[in-house]
């Protein structure tokens, strides 16, 4: 086929869109989505399972981004790390795991030790407290000081979580006499995957030269933060003493994280010995290890390795010479790249990744990041490689906006959900014009559920799946119309685990016996 007269297949990821009803408290319904309504009115739409078992998450846990990009891009139900993890855990078989035991047996015999760093987080994706709590106690019975270095999270939950967390964690620690809370940080700094190094110095710092406030009360000094409007993503280090976040060569560095990308910039500017992005003293001499294998060729040991899947979503697109393009912003490069290509290091020969960043950054101090020109950026950008025609597979999202809300007003919020519902009406006029396929498709759901007005949070809900194109427009989804597109009177017809077959059909690609996922195409009427 002329490369000029492709047919093009564009996927929009919209993070943080669910399925919620139609009532105050909703964000998707409280905005002027005037076309995206259109989209639902006009075009084929269902609503999907984005949380539980269907995608390797407990019945209790709420979605997340990274398991939703997963399990699009693996066309499978993905067991997710956390609940690995937590089975290894609750029967102690992970202090029998060679490579902590070797480990902590040098750190004993040394009379080092052990610094537990994790996020404190209510995401189990993230780090628990009963990670902290669990590996503490192995310690103690051991006769070793652990020092726990909390790192806040404020992006994947409520933007004040940490007081509750904190105090939770702090009543917990009355029944050990050798484990002290040492430092606190907030994620912006220990946990940045932009490249901003100027934020992992601020963290670095904090384990090199125990740079940071010294606060005699973690509670207080928290709760004046959060009187100063600053919350737990920006919480500056804090520590107990200078000395109990001195890391010395006999202690052992555990990072507790189950997934720990955020991780890979501070730990790389702790340990290697060549480290030019910002000016370092020294390295750390501690042994460092982490729970999984947070990048590839990262010269440190971890716990628990990658499960690999083959024949995923990127590997068939590749193998079938199909030309990808992959549009992202920084904060959500990682999870258009790397988790849709189920946690594989690396594009494939035919992938082509671009990150755009935005015009106007934020800084350590900011409270708005803009997210306007990150919209405004990204869909120039997919317009612009749509025209050029010279891609079968076009892929992008946007920032998530439901961190929005954390540091600039609800009507912001609006603004920016509005902004991307006139964006996508113009890419759509692009791609049909060009005879293409455009899928729109929320990864988890947030911001349709916001009952109180001060904090949305990622939950429950059914995201939608649309799918634009001329043939199909008018078409039915089992013969029930919802009234007004209202997704929420319909119940799911798949999960996430169903859109890489999806698209698969899409290209009239015959999908490999390793995706277990349904067509929701057979759920059109003809």
């Amino acid at each position: 086929m002329n490369q000029k007269n492709k047919k093009i297949l564009v996927v929009g990821f919209l993070d943080g869109w669910g399925v919620g009803d139609r009532e105050e408290g909703n964000l998707l319904y409280e905005a002027n989505t005037f076309n995206f309504d259109n989209f639902l009115r006009e075009y084929p739409a269902m609503s999907l399972i984005a949380t539980g078992s269907k995608v390797g998450l407990s019945e209790w846990e709420k979605s997340n981004a990274k398991s939703s990009y997963l399990n699009i891009g693996a066309g499978r139900v993905v067991e997710q790390g956390a609940q690995r993890i937590k089975k290894y855990l609750e029967d102690k078989k992970i202090f029998e795991n060679k490579v902590f035991f070797d480990t902590f047996l040098q750190t004993k015999n040394k009379s080092g030790n052990l610094h537990l760093v994790g996020t404190l987080s209510s995401n189990d994706d993230n780090n628990t407290q009963k990670n902290f709590l669990e590996f503490s106690r192995y310690a103690e019975a051991q006769n070793i000081k652990v020092f726990l270095h909390l790192v806040l999270d404020g992006k994947s939950t409520a933007k004040n979580i940490a007081l509750d967390l904190l105090t939770s964690l702090q009543d917990e620690l009355h029944n050990f006499s050798n484990t002290k809370i040492a430092s606190i940080c907030g994620s912006f700094f220990a946990k940045d995957s932009t490249f901003h190094w100027d934020r992992t110095r601020v963290a670095c710092e904090l384990f090199t030269q125990s740079k940071g406030q010294v606060v005699p009360d973690f509670l207080l000094a928290l709760q004046d933060f959060y009187d100063k409007k600053i919350y737990d993503e920006k919480i500056p280090p804090l520590l107990s003493k200078q000395q109990d976040v001195i890391l010395k060569s006999e202690d052992l560095v555990l990072f507790l994280d189950h997934e720990g990308t955020s991780f890979r910039q501070l730990i790389k500017s702790l340990i290697f010995d060549n480290f030019y992005k910002f000016p370092r003293r020294e390295k750390i001499n501690s042994q460092v290890l982490t729970m999984t294998e947070y990048e590839k060729d990262l010269p440190i040991d971890f716990l628990f390795g990658k499960n690999i899947m083959h024949n995923t979503l990127g590997e068939v697109l590749n193998s079938e010479d199909k030309k990808i393009i992959k549009i992202s912003s920084p904060d959500k490069y990682v999870f258009l790249t790397s988790y849709l290509n189920a946690g594989q290091e690396g594009i494939f020969s035919n992938e082509e990744d671009i990150m755009v960043a935005p015009k106007n950054d934020y800084s350590a101090d900011s409270k708005f990041f803009s997210v306007e020109n990150d919209i405004k950026n990204i869909s120039k950008t997919v317009i612009k490689y749509i025209e050029k025609k010279e891609h079968d597979v076009i892929l992008f999202n946007f920032s998530g906006l439901e961190k929005l809300l954390k540091y600039s007003k609800r009507e912001e919020v609006l603004s920016a959900c509005e902004l991307i519902d006139k964006k996508l009406k113009k890419i759509s006029e692009y791609v049909l014009a060009g005879q293409g396929t455009l899928v729109l498709l929320g990864t988890y759901p947030a911001l349709e559920h916001d009952p109180e007005g001060i904090n949305i949070e990622v939950n429950k809900n059914p995201i939608p799946m649309i799918i634009i194109d001329e043939s199909l427009r008018g078409r039915s989804v089992l013969n029930f119309d919802p009234p007004g597109g209202d997704l929420s009177l319909t119940k799911p017809l798949g999960s996430l685990s169903d859109v890489a077959t999806t698209l698969l059909g899409l290209l009239n690609i015959e999908k490999p016996t390793d995706m277990t996922g349904k067509d929701m195409l057979s759920n059109i009427n003809n």
